[in-house]
């Protein structure tokens, strides 16, 4: 396995794991390495039987950041075809930057990415030039999740109070697309950087219940209802983002892709301001 990982190493051109005495841990270029892998495999069921694609009716493939409001209408697209036996679905997460990937190898059908506002121009240029329609429909802002009591509500200074609990994140960030953007702003505050102390957990329940517990604090966004049903507060950043669907040009008018899109659209309605 070690041969293995070194002859990867060296075909990549960087290093995958740091490794110690204390065992191995995945370098920010080897995370990101892993991210592409999974995503890859997981659709090599759908490589495999291409030669089989006769017995395919169709297939509606959607990738997308993890996001409650993506799994709340994917899961309504999903009722709505429940009956449909000659259709295959399939919901994969993966960073933003990734997803316009996967859409543009035809990986993907449709993809959902939350991107910083000032980078909407630049993002709509580069899928211009690979056949990609790019769709802004909802702005939003970074929120730090936490429970109701946390001492987070009342501090002054959020920012700064950050670096005084564990944040509580997935292993490997593939949630987590604010992340760095919220890094950069902390790098320029006089504060310790976050991220040393965290609490890495797979499971999204086990994740908010930590939360709601008082454990630690996320970023994210989630909805009213959601919140106050798990017993969380959030507070803003001054970081804003834009929700934005992906599609190929020559899936534009594909019917599971014009049907999921209406439903998403109906669901960003309901969250817009006013």
């Amino acid at each position: 396995l070690s041969n293995s990982v070194a002859v990867l190493e060296r075909e990549v051109g960087f290093q995958i794991f740091e490794r110690s005495a204390f065992g191995m841990k995945a370098t920010p270029q080897g995370r990101k390495l892993i991210s592409y892998a999974r995503s890859i495999l997981s659709f090599s069921d759908d490589i495999m039987a291409i030669s089989d694609s006769e017995n395919r009716t169709c297939r509606f493939r959607l990738v997308s950041p993890r996001s409650m409001k993506v799994q709340k209408v994917f899961s309504a697209f999903c009722l709505a075809h429940k009956e449909d036996t000659a259709l295959d679905i399939s919901y994969v997460s993966a960073t933003s930057e990734h997803t316009v990937e996967m859409v543009h190898r035809n990986l993907a059908d449709f993809g959902i990415i939350c991107i910083e506002r000032e980078k909407l121009d630049k993002y709509e240029e580069y899928c211009k030039s690979r056949g990609i329609l790019l769709r802004a429909h909802m702005d939003a802002n970074v929120e730090v999740m936490f429970a109701e009591n946390h001492p987070l509500n009342m501090e002054e200074d959020l920012i700064g109070a950050l670096a005084s609990y564990p944040l509580i994140a997935s292993p490997d960030y593939s949630d987590h697309m604010f992340i760095a953007q919220t890094e950069r702003i902390l790098d320029a505050h006089p504060v310790e950087r976050i991220g040393n102390r965290r609490i890495l957990v797979a499971d999204w329940d086990t994740m908010l219940h930590l939360v709601a517990q008082g454990v630690g604090y996320r970023f994210g966004l989630l909805g009213k209802d959601y919140m106050e049903k798990r017993g969380l507060k959030s507070r803003p950043l001054d970081i804003h983002f834009v929700y934005c669907t992906v599609v190929s040009e020559d899936k534009r008018n594909d019917p599971h892709v014009m049907e999921f899109e209406k439903i998403l659209a109906e669901e960003y309605a309901e969250e817009a301001p006013g």
